[in-house]
């Protein structure tokens, strides 16, 4: 029951990222902003729900599912490797750095919300 119950929240959120991409896809930048956004949207949307008891199910559907699939470490990584090869390497350093703080961060403020 729990793999199916991640499997449906993480289609939700890859359609939900989906979506916003491509909303987003025509808004011309060096930064990924789309990602980012993405992401940390995703760590805020953890902090919140880590910091409130729900149930194993529930907590798998949400948390492993639906923000798992909202997010997306391998686009990260991959918009890294590519700003750096193409020697925007202070933007690729802002991108990694500006990624893991501001996420650290958001999901720290939804955490004690």
């Amino acid at each position: 029951m729990v793999f199916l119950v991640v499997g449906v929240g993480t289609a939700i959120g890859a359609v939900i990222r989906f979506l916003f991409m491509d909303i987003t896809k025509n808004v011309e930048t060096i930064f990924p902003w789309s990602t980012f956004c993405i992401n940390i949207t995703a760590c805020f949307i953890v902090g919140v729900l880590s910091a409130h008891l729900l149930t194993s199910l529930v907590s798998s559907f949400l948390i492993l599912g639906v923000t798992g699939g909202l997010s997306t470490f391998s686009t990260f990584a991959n918009e890294s490797s590519i700003l750096w090869k193409s020697e925007k390497r202070s933007i690729a350093l802002l991108y990694i750095f500006g990624s893991i703080i501001t996420g650290i961060l958001a999901a720290s403020i939804g955490f004690y919300l």
